[in-house]
């Protein structure tokens, strides 16, 4: 059905939710000011640019633009669409939800129905626990208390074949209702229904909004399959969820993801303290929960069963999660074969220990690789080196390709050229390594360290000192006319003033001013006086009388002239780079060059500004 909501009605659920909070359970507030401010949750960053104005009922990331109010940051962070925001913050708050109009959307009324009908077979199973000995017995052998059960509304589906559906039935719900939810099977011969789920402890399955969508059963007792899971349903789509991620979610972004494989290793992780545990359903991790996850966390530790299988599950996972643009690690069970079995052994602060010791996933593939041959046999030594150069050509990343290359180099005493598939012979790679040239000229991890940065976080230079002036002057005149900064058309660029000495001190107060939050010297300078007592020292100790009026003009002049500067420098540091570069490395030519073409574009952007 399709809901009405008046312009009066959707102004008192803006009103009555409190942004603070509701942006505070996905990312940790620190008061600033009037502000508070965060790092984004929408892209990744250590120095927050992410600001929060309550007072405006609005945030604001000057890092990668994202902003609105408190429903574009439900719609955003929780996947819904404007209505379902609505609905969640109004439920929120306690606020009525007008009637539906009598106007029906037949897929939206189906799908609430199974909504509603899994919550009811959820609350059946959970209650049929108590009258299963063996399946409660089977829980609390595995050390779960009556307090986790309850959590993750654990169950047990009888072994009988009419029980759920006749409970259902009891309730209202459909034959057809209970088929479309993936509770009933239906025999191709005689056409009969019957309840798919018989003598399986109930693992129910639920959305980023805590709605039921479907179940996983494990067998008790000996029977096949062992693992039993709802088929796909309006509503559950297993390629696009993760078991207990709408439990994960909230500490996520500061603690990482644990992936797991199976329902127990999830709960036994839970239980002990570690609430960001989640596991794929009953299928290799999929392209779009890899996109799940990174929509919560950039951290991510693979964790599946020491078996072969879990071992291959781990090296498919690892590609998933690179294409994706996630770089896992990886914890190493030892001797236990799963984490439930480590929790249960070892402790959760061995487990905890395990996780800050987690193998950057190139080390785990290259000691997997390693382990598969004898080194002191020159035969097997070499199939050994092929195989490691073999997956060092699939890393992406040429600087840890030529990192990971002069370990390997070292471990097996051979030229690194081995290592990156050279073609060069041995006594040239040893004669340019003799080479008197200084390293910073010719190492190639040197070289290629400069050039990754350049092409993704781009290091800027270190300005002269002579230069300094010329941030003072356009820092003293914002701070005598305050209002003419948020008129800038030019984006002030943060990067521009590293060297300056007021990097950290501009960090702060850029967003503050383009958020019009500051509107005088005074009120700048006491707000930033315990914080920056170095920097206001060196701006009103070395304060430049200026001729004429700070205007617009002038302070926009000065924002060209500095970032013109630093588009200098970082030209002419890109232009040294490129030739230092060989001429055979053809491809990372290109792409400094296309970098230096991109630099003088928007050199000549500010000319013409």
């Amino acid at each position: 059905m399709k809901t009405r909501f008046t312009d009066e009605w959707i102004e008192e659920v803006r009103s009555a939710s409190d942004l603070i909070d509701v942006i505070g359970e996905t990312v940790p507030l620190k008061k600033a000011g009037a502000n508070y401010k965060g790092c984004c949750p929408f892209h990744h960053e250590k120095t927050p640019s992410f600001m929060v104005s309550p007072e405006k009922g609005i945030y604001k990331c000057f890092g990668c633009g994202e902003g609105g109010d408190v429903i574009a940051f439900v719609m955003k962070t929780q996947n819904m669409n404007f209505v379902e925001a609505l609905e969640y913050l109004a439920n929120r708050v306690n606020i009525e939800i007008p009637e539906q109009s009598d106007e029906i959307d037949p897929d939206q009324q189906l799908k609430k129905r199974l909504y509603e009908l899994n919550r009811e077979a959820a609350i059946y199973f959970y209650l049929n626990l108590k009258n299963a000995r063996k399946a409660y017995a089977y829980f609390r052998k595995r050390s779960l208390s009556i307090e986790t059960i309850q959590k993750f509304g654990l169950g047990y589906a009888s072994d009988e074949w009419q029980v759920l559906k006749e409970a259902m039935l009891e309730k209202g719900y459909t034959e057809a209702e209970m088929l479309e939810a993936g509770l009933l099977s239906k025999s191709e011969k005689k056409g009969r229904t019957y309840d798919r789920f018989r003598g399986r402890m109930m693992f129910p399955i639920q959305d980023l909004r805590g709605r039921m969508i479907g179940f996983g059963g494990r067998v008790l007792d000996q029977g096949e399959p062992k693992y039993l899971n709802s088929p796909e349903t309006k509503i559950f789509n297993k390629r696009f969820n993760l078991y207990a991620l709408h439990l994960a979610k909230k500490d996520a972004r500061h603690q990482g993801l644990i992936l797991v494989e199976g329902y127990m290793d999830v709960i036994a992780l839970h239980q002990v303290g570690l609430t960001t545990a989640v596991a794929s359903l009953g299928t290799a991790l999929t392209k779009e929960q890899a996109h799940l996850i990174k929509r919560y966390t950039d951290q991510v530790y693979i964790c599946y069963d020491s078996d072969s299988a879990g071992q291959k599950a781990t090296e498919r996972a690892i590609q998933v999660l690179l294409d994706a643009q996630l770089e896992p690690r990886i914890i190493l069970l030892g001797t236990a074969k799963d984490p439930d079995e480590w929790i249960q052994r070892d402790g959760v602060e061995s487990f905890q220990q395990a996780i800050k010791t987690a193998s950057y996933y190139v080390d785990y593939q290259l000691t997997r690789i390693r382990s598969k041959f004898t080194v002191k046999d020159d035969e097997q030594r070499v199939l050994c080196i092929r195989e490691l150069t073999q997956y060092l050509k699939g890393l992406k990343d040429r600087t840890t390709r030529e990192i990971y290359a002069e370990h390997l180099a070292r471990d097996f005493q051979v030229p690194k050229g081995l290592f990156l598939g050279r073609d060069e012979d041995v006594s040239r790679v040893k004669q340019r390594e003799r080479s008197p040239v200084s390293q910073r000229e010719r190492s190639p991890v040197r070289n290629q360290e400069n050039s990754s940065k350049s092409l993704t976080h781009r290091e800027p230079l270190v300005l002269k000192s002579n230069s300094r002036s010329l941030f003072q002057e356009f820092l003293m005149m914002v701070h005598d006319q305050p209002e003419l900064f948020g008129k800038l058309k030019i984006q002030p660029m943060v990067v521009a003033f590293i060297g300056s000495g007021f990097e950290e001190y501009v960090s702060e107060l850029f967003p503050f001013l383009s958020e019009g939050n500051i509107h005088d010297k005074e009120e700048i300078s006491h707000y930033f006086k315990e914080r920056f007592e170095k920097e206001r020292e060196m701006l009103y100790n070395s304060r430049t009388e200026f001729s004429g009026e700070v205007s617009l003009k002038v302070l926009t002049d000065y924002m060209k002239k500095i970032h013109l500067q630093y588009y200098r420098g970082l030209k002419k540091d890109r232009e040294g780079l490129l030739q230092s570069i060989p001429l055979r490395d053809d491809e990372m030519r290109k792409m400094i060059i296309l970098e230096i073409q991109e630099i003088m574009r928007k050199m000549n952007d500010l000319g013409t500004m």
